[in-house]
């Protein structure tokens, strides 16, 4: 691995160091960028440049964020460190380099794409630290970082509070551990609510808010201390300096945009040219994560400052840069492919203004919304949001939400009791969960359901909904109390990937002609052959495929514009014979027109499945009692009139009529597209 970062140049460590001098001065990274270069092929013999070459791309990790420049920097260090002797200082201060770097990615990953990368990070930062340790020049800087990985832990783990003391008193006793101990402080003080501890953070950061970081924590503690506008000074000040690292100034905008919407433009301007410019697959990959992990919080700030426009604009242009994260995918295929991939989906979705991803202007989501409303649905952290978008008015109506994710942990639970419950013929057990179902499509109708219907008035629209975060896990469609008129009677909902994909969908032109189905089903669903009998009741034309393999569905898809899939489904990718077929695999085969697709087994909303039209699918697992009823109402009324929306509506309510207390059997059910 090392061999790749040799340049063909002597090593000029003097100029090195003055590049280097340069970037700290100045912020360009093209300055970082020359002096990793400048490091030459004597670097394997020489201990002094291998950890010079490490400690830069450490550095350019901590902007970058490139797992890449992680990796390969600490390596760099570890190997520059088994060449000394493990008793200098020069072998402690190499690895507390490393140890800092991984802990700092622990922070990142962690946030950005769950535990399991960042804990390998946090594991390897306390090895090396351990034999940095047993070193005779073990000093104060040790001592901080093990502080440093053990405040983290805990900030994980609230069952370790009872150390949280320990590890204060120790930062306490620590030179230059201001920065840490003030984490710590603020830490103790959330957790237990002691003024005494935010008073002595306020105070200890403010006598050491020399870096970046500091400055970030000292804003905090004058938040917390009630002073909001010397803590939103102080993190404008932060975010808008071009030499401290990326994601610190990120967390800056994040901080502020919490309580004004001032900062906003410039965080989404930031996130933009990180995406445009990064060096490598890893890092562009990582920064479309961050700007989905933005997104919420600058919607609701926005939503907050009674600027809805502004606020249905940023949701829709959130959704765009899903969509390309959803599409690009460089984990899958080498180097080479990412860049082409790039470029063709950089030209794709770049307009003549607005730099990368502007997404829609007012106008353009107002004139979507001619066919009836589109409600996009905000969850943040500190407020949930239905943006309203009609053609004639965006409005923003608060949610009160607070127990979001409890009411989507019930109704996953309610699921497995209920399918537990017909494998073992447990009638008790399937009433039990049928109950709580009940409950959460009550407790939805009256959180979402009936304050936007009571906002658009008395009518029966046809909604289009775009919920995010956990609310796209819940049945809005299907919101309703037990004995009277819900979503289901009151409007004839669908689901989006996004706006700009209602107005392509709008666009394509429909075939006028009698569609000849292609039926995918399996042997591993008990139902699959009852369901595909029952649609070529209404299609006898149907061209059914048995336990297929991948090669036949997909030569089979081209020929067909409508597909009924019966067959397992985990979230948007298909169970087949010989392996698993994805959305995004389906998209790619170029099909011309594709139009309806029926996923009768999934277990989440799959919105835009293989750029067809029309998408019917279950947010979760349906069993052979509803199957083939609902399938024959669906195509039924689909031979009659030719609207999936409408027909899924006719047939659900169908159903809900002949089980009205077992909403598991119909709820799931839903349509996304035009």
């Amino acid at each position: 691995m090392l061999r790749r970062l040799f340049g063909k140049r002597k090593a000029d460590l003097t100029r090195v160091r003055e590049l280097d001098e340069w970037f700290e001065h100045t912020g360009d990274l093209r300055f970082l960028h020359e002096a990793i270069e400048q490091i030459g092929p004597q670097i394997e013999q020489r201990p002094e440049l291998l950890g010079e070459l490490g400690r830069l791309m450490v550095t350019r990790f901590v902007y970058t964020l490139s797992q890449e420049d992680l990796d390969e920097g600490v390596l760099c260090l570890r190997t520059a460190a088994d060449n000394l002797d493990p008793d200098s200082a020069e072998f402690v201060n190499l690895s507390i380099l490393a140890a800092d770097a991984l802990v700092s990615a622990n922070e990142w990953f962690t946030e950005l794409t769950g535990p399991e990368l960042g804990d390998t990070y946090l594991d390897e930062a306390v090895r090396l630290l351990t034999e940095a340790g047993r070193s005779a020049q073990t000093g104060p800087a040790v001592v901080t970082m093990l502080m440093r990985v053990q405040l983290r832990a805990i900030r994980f783990d609230p069952a370790q509070d009872e150390v949280l003391p320990g590890v204060i008193a120790r930062l306490r006793a620590t030179p230059n551990a201001e920065l840490w101990l003030t984490s710590a402080l603020l830490l103790q003080h959330e957790r237990q609510g002691v003024p005494g501890d935010l008073h002595e953070a306020l105070s200890v950061s403010e006598q050491g808010a020399q870096s970046a970081y500091q400055r970030l924590l000292h804003g905090v503690a004058l938040q917390r201390a009630g002073r909001l506008e010397e803590a939103l000074d102080t993190w404008a000040g932060v975010a808008g300096d071009p030499g401290a690292p990326t994601m610190v100034r990120i967390s800056a905008y994040h901080h502020s945009g919490r309580f004004s919407a001032e900062l906003l433009p410039a965080a989404q301007a930031l996130v933009d040219e990180l995406i445009a410019s990064a060096v490598t697959p890893q890092a562009r990959e990582l920064w479309l994560t961050v700007a989905c992990w933005f997104a919420p919080m600058t919607v609701a700030a926005l939503a907050d400052a009674h600027q809805s426009p502004l606020a249905a604009v940023a949701f829709e242009r959130a959704r765009d840069t899903s969509r390309i994260q959803l599409h690009y995918e460089p984990h899958w295929e080498p180097f080479d492919i990412h860049k082409g991939r790039w470029r063709e989906l950089a030209r794709r979705h770049r307009m003549p203004r607005g730099g990368f991803l502007p997404g829609l202007n007012m106008a353009e989501l107002q004139g979507a919304a001619s066919g009836g409303p589109i409600v996009l649905c905000n969850v943040a952290d500190n407020r949930t949001d239905a943006i309203i978008v009609r053609p004639d008015a965006i409005d923003v109506l608060p949610l009160n939400l607070n127990d979001v994710e409890h009411q989507v942990m019930a109704l996953r639970q309610a699921q497995l009791t209920c399918a537990t419950a017909l494998r073992s013929r447990d009638g008790e057990a399937y009433q039990r969960g049928e109950e709580v179902i009940v409950a959460v499509l009550g407790w939805l109708w009256q959180s979402v359901g009936a304050p936007v219907l009571n906002k658009l008035g008395g009518l029966r629209p046809r909604i289009w909904w775009l919920p995010a975060g956990p609310l796209a896990l819940l049945p809005l469609h299907a919101a309703g109390l037990p004995g009277m008129p819900g979503m289901l009677d009151e409007s004839v909902s669908s689901y989006l990937p996004s706006v700009r994909h209602l107005r392509e969908m709008r666009l394509r032109p429909q075939t006028t002609r009698q569609p000849e189905v292609l039926a995918v089903g399996s042997s591993a669903l008990p139902f699959a052959k009852e369901e595909i009998h029952r649609l070529r009741s209404s299609y006898p034309s149907t061209v059914e495929l048995t336990d297929p393999d991948r090669e036949l569905v997909v030569r089979e898809l081209g020929k067909h514009q409508w597909v009924h899939f019966a067959c397992p489904m985990g979230g948007d990718r298909l169970a087949l014979r010989d392996g698993t077929l994805s959305s995004l695999e389906v998209a790619r085969l170029g099909m011309r027109q594709p139009e309806l697709a029926f996923l009768s087994a999934g277990d989440a909303i799959s919105p835009g499945f293989g750029h067809y039209r029309d998408v019917i699918g279950t947010l979760w697992s349906i069993d052979e009692l509803s199957a083939g009823r609902l399938v024959e109402q669906f195509y039924t009324r689909m031979r009659d009139h030719g609207s999936p929306p409408l027909a899924l509506n006719e047939a659900v309510r169908e159903l809900r009529n002949q089980y009205p207390a077992a909403p598991g059997l119909w709820a799931p059910y839903y349509h996304c597209g035009p």
